[in-house]
């Protein structure tokens, strides 16, 4: 079964969205839907960065009291960006985290999400995604 949730986006889960998921996104500083908050920028605040990418994100699990864990920087094939755990939970009281890492390129965004019920899941799947996020090293510092 295929899940189309308007975005070109990299989604993967194992055990289904709503346990764990992974989305990977390539994002133009020109991609502006109408209505849409200012675009991301490297100097940001931790919450407004985890606001934009919550926001920009379709179809992800929505979360209520939101809480930012840890917001350090982060490199990945030379790019700087910055690493976002957050915890939250769902109206029904499931505890969530998500683990979000921002990349600037010069025109371009890599936004590497993780997104998994706080019991089990998150910790289990936790390697894999970071694997999946490694595995992306040779990413060009220079666009083409």
């Amino acid at each position: 079964r295929r899940l189309y949730d308007g975005t070109d986006d990299l989604l993967i889960s194992h055990d289904g969205l709503t346990l764990q998921n992974i989305r990977i996104r390539d994002v133009s500083f020109e991609e502006k839907k109408a209505g849409e908050r200012p675009m991301v920028s490297s100097s940001m605040s931790p919450q407004d960065l985890v606001e934009w990418v919550v926001n920009s994100s379709p179809g992800d699990v929505q979360l209520e009291n939101r809480q930012i864990l840890e917001s350090v920087s982060s490199t990945l094939g030379g790019n700087s960006g910055t690493k976002i755990l957050l915890s939250g939970e769902t109206p029904k009281g499931l505890r969530y985290k998500q683990l979000h890492y921002v990349y600037f390129l010069k025109s371009r965004i890599h936004v590497f999400s993780f997104t998994a019920v706080a019991r089990h899941y998150f910790e289990r799947d936790e390697p894999v995604f970071e694997k999946i996020r490694m595995s992306f090293q040779n990413t060009k510092k220079a666009e083409a």
